[in-house]
């Protein structure tokens, strides 16, 4: 949907008498008799676009009327400081104007600047309360990362966003969930590298990956370490690499699902290294952790910011960091990279997603809501504290990354024969 959406408060804009436009004194202001409705409208906020068709989508060039069935309708969007109160008279086939035209006559006015159409039932979105599910148990990276966006959310969404953790299958039973779930924006979840990675994974999964979902927002990304319980005997990872090499598959690795990135990088470092080390799922990352830090598994890759304080106190011992260049949380901490496998690159990235079909205002609602949290001081400040690099954009953005990571990871799953365990 092009131009935006524009932030209007009230309800829909149909069935209303048709009037002539009245000039109230102010150039961004215009008065019309609307009879019962009125809207209060941003009128700094107003962007050009086209008139779109509410019954087939269409786009209508400008100055060009729809039929009259095709009415726009506009997404109702919370109150906020500096909106004006405009009373717009929406007879069938008109639209709203910026801020020196009002409205488009029946007999047509050629050039006029039109906002994009939003179905009726985008209208009044959000009714009700928002389910978003997080695929890991609580306490993870994502489930940190989820809620301090949905904080900052809170306020200017208005109504309650509904945190879920539904762990397992390497993330397929939410993802699966949120496939099958009515294509309304009330069910949202956010995925991972393991979204791009499960299609090359399993055999038949219950959802189509590249179809059966809309991109949302990317919320960004976090570098990884490979970390081990302190009572190994190798120090730095040549010496690890050493030791795997002169026990074959005595050594374990934790990741926190089958097909999540932390399993990946543990396959990839196999490979690449030419060591046979036994991977260990577990549903989540804090089920991992418990077992690292008890002595049950013996590395795991996990998220950098969560690891910081473990390293700190000698509880885990880090063997590298999986980016390309040091870290500015752990300067100190060597890249994989640098230690002897220049091509070892991985990080966890986040992105929302609903079902497909999804109405695109809602989805635009969306976009908007969680990006303005991501750029809030107090959102930034709670990331970038957890070493998350926030991506606020369109939802084009996160399409074209799982597009390029669908192909990435299933030349990395084919060429490492990775399989399931």
């Amino acid at each position: 949907m092009r131009g935006g959406v524009l932030p209007v408060v009230g309800l829909g804009l149909h069935d209303a008498s048709a009037h002539a436009v009245h000039q109230q004194g102010h150039a961004d202001q215009q008065r019309t008799d609307f009879g019962r409705r009125s809207m209060e409208i941003d009128m700094g906020k107003v962007r050009h676009g086209d008139i779109r068709s509410r019954s087939e989508n269409r786009v209508y060039p400008l100055g060009r009327l729809p039929p009259a069935a095709d009415l726009p309708i506009l997404l109702p969007t919370p109150a906020r400081p500096g909106t004006k109160r405009v009373h717009l008279p929406f007879p069938r086939g008109y639209a709203l104007m910026d801020r020196r035209q009002a409205l488009l006559t029946m007999a047509g006015a050629a050039g006029c600047a039109l906002l994009p159409a939003v179905p009726a039932h985008a209208q009044s979105y959000p009714a009700r309360p928002v389910r978003w599910l997080v695929p890991f148990p609580p306490g993870g990276t994502m489930d940190q990362v989820v809620r301090a966006v949905a904080q900052g959310m809170q306020g200017r969404f208005g109504q309650p966003l509904i945190i879920e953790n539904k762990p397992g299958a390497g993330t397929v039973i939410a993802v699966d969930q949120v496939a099958k779930s009515a294509a309304d924006g009330y069910t949202l979840v956010t995925v991972a590298n393991s979204f791009t990675i499960n299609p090359s994974l399993y055999a038949k999964l219950p959802y189509d990956t590249e179809h059966g979902f809309a991109p949302v927002a990317l919320l960004g990304a976090t570098a990884n370490i490979l970390v081990g319980r302190p009572g190994l005997e190798p120090k730095t990872l040549p010496q690890l690499i050493a030791y795997a090499r002169q026990h074959p598959g005595k050594l374990s690795y934790a990741s926190f699902g089958t097909g999540t990135s932390a399993h990946l990088a543990g396959e990839m470092l196999k490979q690449m290294a030419g060591v046979d080390i036994l991977h260990v799922p577990y549903k989540g990352g804090v089920p991992a952790l418990t077992d690292i830090l008890g002595g049950q598994v013996d590395l795991m890759f996990n998220n950098l910011p969560d690891m910081l304080p473990y390293l700190a106190n000698g509880k885990l011992r880090g063997y590298g960091v999986t980016s390309k260049a040091r870290s500015a949380l752990a300067p100190d901490l060597p890249t994989i990279a640098e230690q002897g496998y220049p091509d070892f690159e991985t990080n966890s990235w986040y992105g929302v997603l609903a079902p497909a079909g999804t109405p695109a205002a809602v989805v635009a609602y969306l976009n908007q809501a969680i990006n303005a949290s991501l750029e809030a001081a107090a959102t930034r400040a709670t990331l970038g504290g957890m070493g998350f690099d926030v991506a606020p954009g369109a939802p084009s953005q996160l399409g074209a990354l799982i597009a390029k990571d669908l192909k990435l990871n299933a030349k990395l799953v084919r060429d490492a024969n990775i399989r399931l365990d």
